[in-house]
């Protein structure tokens, strides 16, 4: 026989991967046309797969005869719709609708479908060991776990998109620069009422420039991201936040709200009082008077701090111990005590200074009869031991603030003998004064006593009434193995917060839906310690949390036994196990046991505990039914598929491109046989 020419051979190679591409068609579109259930006609099939053995045979065929490839051979795009294992699905649905109870289905290593043997009847079957397998083993959707657990919301939610330079109130990055502005608010409220006390007849110093230059730039930066800053709006009917995110909205609800504060705690009064300064005349003295005054404007900006409350929740809530935020209110209420002392301290040397920026706004001639007066600063005191005489006007910044200070503190529990009132205005401050500060130095020290006596508030009732139970057990003459085994329980109880616990009273108040919710939350941050579980979709993971319980195992009692049939997965939330062999001999462990018989949650077949697993302390378990488990975990299977199905569907067909542009070498060598022959 004639050798081929190589022309020929292309021309026909070429042909035959354009019927392989036809056939492929063929097959989604007949799978895609009938029903499984419907039973596909066999002619039609058979008459599809005899084409495809066909352009197989004719490839083979031509490549002994050419005896080498013509370049490197690329595959046909596959065709985009859905392929033939895609029919799986109908019959999945079957096993997954099972009840709960029914006896776990039999595994089936392979595809019915593609060997022409598909039997609707046994259609049950197809739940095999190798689905369960994909299950195990598909990319992950969680992406923390252990140290940072998610939450059953997190699964699935994505980042909020936000508009070109709109800014995510929520963002990490704008949390931190809040966080920086109220601490210059705050640092603000302690330097300038310091500087207008103390200050005010001397020039800026190089801290009272930066400081100046820090704040003020700080706040018009924050006045320009508050302006590109999206908005919450309330809550909408699913209790998730809505943010106003389109500029005119951001505009028009800021200027109503934080704007004038912003702008008028923002505007550089220094400055314009050092430019009012150069002018002569009446009328620029007073004004010059004003712009002075108006710099305590920029206390306004304390109003801010109404969002502290928010902050401070956050922070509660992120360092989750009770001992850790008592402690923190401590410190916080001994802020509040210096805070009151600071500014007290100003106001009364204000109060006692001959001028000050408040007498800056008086008539020349109240300023005038005001000077003459005598004040607690000018008045001549007598030194210790016939030393020189000396005023608290004259002495030094540091000292006289220290002073009036210490002077402060005194007041808020008795009245210090150094310095008393000497005229009618210093008078009525201190009476004034004495009334505020005999209320908050006594709220203050309830607070205090209350803030400490809640840190180890629970731990003493905890102590108390197991008091009380162990005079109980002790009348009763209970045995000492069961008293300690009913302490050792109580205790556990206790530290798993599942008893004294202010929380619970408020959790009992919520409705079972809520409850719900709740608990499966907190069986949640247990459950994902499996990594089995990491590629479920979201409403399978909460059916699963749904079916799962706790339990309790006390010391001695066993979590699963050797060699029996494994029907759920534990989790070990608390305590500590050992793991014996079947002669009973413990098995030493390289790290604790946290999760036992996992194996089982992968496979439809029996598996037996390989060990014996013992609680040697009190144990809290979490149990993951393995039939619940396979029920969902093929549901959400299915659904992940059908979803994919869609998408295919909805995909434009993709036809391979036979231009010389595509570059495929067999394209090229296929057009030159083709022209060749023409």
């Amino acid at each position: 026989m004639a050798q081929p020419q190589p022309q020929t051979l292309a021309y026909v190679d070429g042909f035959s991967k354009c019927m392989e591409l036809l056939v492929t068609f063929m097959e989604n579109q007949l799978l895609k046309s009938f029903d499984v259930e419907d039973a596909l006609p066999q002619g039609i099939y058979g008459a599809a797969g005899s084409l495809k053995s066909a352009v197989e045979q004719l490839q083979r065929e031509i490549q002994h005869a050419a005896g080498t490839k013509f370049g490197p051979q690329k595959p046909c795009k596959p065709f985009t719709g859905p392929r033939l294992d895609t029919v799986e699905i109908t019959i999945q649905e079957q096993f997954v609708n099972m009840e709960i109870d029914e006896q776990p289905l039999d595994a089936v290593s392979s595809n019915p479908l593609q060997d022409g043997s598909v039997d609707v009847e046994d259609s049950e079957k197809l739940a095999s060991e190798a689905e369960l397998s994909m299950i195990a083993t598909r990319p992950t959707r969680i992406s923390a776990f252990g140290r940072n657990p998610v939450s059953i919301d997190d699964l699935q939610g994505l980042p909020t998109k936000m508009p070109f330079c709109i800014i995510n109130p929520g963002n990490t990055k704008k949390l931190t620069w809040d966080f920086f502005v109220m601490f210059c608010v705050l640092s603000d409220a302690v330097v300038l009422p310091f500087q207008l006390a103390f200050k005010n007849q001397s020039g800026p110093d190089i801290f009272d420039n930066f400081w100046f230059l820090l704040t003020t730039s700080v706040f018009s930066i924050d006045i320009v991201l508050s302006f590109n800053t999206a908005l919450d709006q309330g809550d909408n009917m699913t209790g998730a936040a809505d943010l106003i995110k389109d500029r005119p909205g951001i505009a028009r609800r800021y200027v109503r709200g934080w704007f004038l504060i912003d702008f008028v705690s923002t505007i550089p009064w220094g400055s314009l009082e050092a430019i009012l300064g150069g002018g002569g005349g009446s009328q620029a003295t007073k004004l010059l008077k004003v712009v002075k005054f108006l710099r305590i404007m920029r206390l306004m900006r304390m109003l801010r701090l109404a969002k502290l409350k928010t902050i401070w929740e956050n922070i509660e809530t992120y360092l989750g111990s009770v001992v850790l935020v008592q402690s923190v209110m401590l410190v916080r209420i001994l802020f509040v005590v210096i805070a009151i002392c600071h500014w007290n301290a100003c106001i009364f040397w204000v109060v006692g200074s001959p001028q000050s920026f408040v007498t800056d706004l008086l008539a020349e001639e109240t300023q005038k009869e005001f000077f003459d007066q005598p004040h607690w600063t000018t008045i001549i005191r007598q030194g210790p031991l016939n030393e020189p005489t000396w005023r608290y006007f004259d002495r030094s910044t540091t000292e006289n603030y220290i002073f009036c200070f210490y002077w402060t503190l005194g007041v808020m529990r008795t009245m210090p003998a150094e310095v008393t009132p000497v005229n009618l205005v210093e008078r009525v401050f201190v009476l004034t004064f004495m009334f505020f500060a005999l209320s908050a130095f006594a709220i203050s020290v309830g607070s205090l006593t209350q803030a400490y006596f809640k840190i180890s508030e629970r731990g003493r009732n905890y102590n108390d009434e197991m008091f009380a139970v162990r005079m109980h057990l002790k009348k009763l003459k209970v045995s000492d193995t069961a008293q300690r085994r009913i302490k050792n329980y109580l205790c556990h109880l206790f530290e798993r917060r599942r008893i004294m616990a202010k929380e619970m009273n408020l959790l009992d108040k919520l409705p079972d839906s809520l409850k719900q919710e709740v608990n499966r939350a907190k069986i949640f941050q247990h459950l994902q310690r499996l990594p089995i579980i990491s590629d479920l979709g979201k409403s399978a993971i909460e059916e699963i949390c749904n079916h799962s319980t706790l339990f309790d195992r006390l010391p001695g009692e066993a979590v699963c036994i050797a060699n029996q049939v494994a029907d759920a997965a534990w989790v070990i939330c608390a305590g500590r196990v050992q793991v014996e062999d079947d002669s009973g001999a413990v098995v030493p462990l390289e790290r604790p046991m946290d999760i036992i018989n996992m194996d089982c949650l992968s496979t439809a077949d029996d598996t037996y505990c390989s060990f014996t697993v013992l609680a040697v302390t009190c144990v809290e378990t979490l149990k993951v039914d393995k039939q619940v488990f396979i029920k969902y975990a093929m549901q959400d299977k299915v659904r992940s598929r059908q979803t994919e199905a869609k998408v295919r569907e909805a995909a434009p067909l993709q036809v391979v491109n036979m231009s010389p542009e595509s570059g495929d070498p067999d394209v090229c060598a296929t057009n030159a046989a083709i022209m060749s022959s023409s």
